[in-house]
């Protein structure tokens, strides 16, 4: 039934994790593409065009547990590798990304990494797609009172030289939705 109603009513979808580093490299060095793959080939056998999420996610919980431990020295190179190769693997497939997902609450690599933003994630990204959108993407936005700090995180991204394709909200909303005046207003 899902299924079908997300081929009747959206033109889109976004993966749930199938696409996410702790997900797509469980093990060190064990690159499993397979659900990812899978996900989007169901979208595109159902002409639903897919937007990649996530290339990082630096919350606890989110990674691997051997993520935590790739020395500080490393951890650039090791997440270069992983852009170009989710975007390599996915070229031509998926044109937007959400880069680093709710890295204004927690990002654990840029504090192993010493950057003030993730502005240096989007320009490696530009780098190695530049045909792709990257995006930010957060919680606690419409379904909470973040508005400001997003506007300003993102303002510091840009500030940073970071080129944001677009921006994302996940608005999980566990209780009653906000009224619709409140979201045109955030929005």
């Amino acid at each position: 039934m899902y299924c079908r109603i997300l081929q009747t009513f959206f033109s889109a979808a976004v993966a749930g994790n199938e696409m996410n580093w702790g997900e797509m490299e469980k093990e060190d060095g064990g690159n499993n593409d397979e659900r990812a793959l899978r996900m989007w080939q169901w979208c595109a056998d159902h002409q639903l065009k897919v937007r990649g999420h996530c290339i990082f996610w630096g919350t606890d919980g989110r990674m691997s547990a051997w993520m935590s431990e790739i020395p500080a020295e490393q951890l650039e190179a090791r997440m270069k590798a992983r852009l170009s190769h989710v975007t390599e693997i996915f070229d031509g497939r998926i044109t937007e990304w959400d880069l680093n997902n709710e890295m204004m609450h927690k990002d654990v690599f840029a504090g192993k990494l010493g950057l003030k933003t993730g502005a240096a994630y989007f320009k490696w990204a530009i780098k190695a797609a530049p045909k792709t959108a990257f995006y930010v993407n957060e919680y606690g936005v419409l379904d909470g009172d973040g508005a400001d700090k997003y506007v300003s995180h993102i303002k510091g991204l840009r500030a940073g030289g970071a080129k944001i394709g677009g921006i994302g909200d996940q608005a999980h909303f566990s209780g009653p939705a906000p009224s619709t005046e409140k979201i045109w207003t955030t929005l």
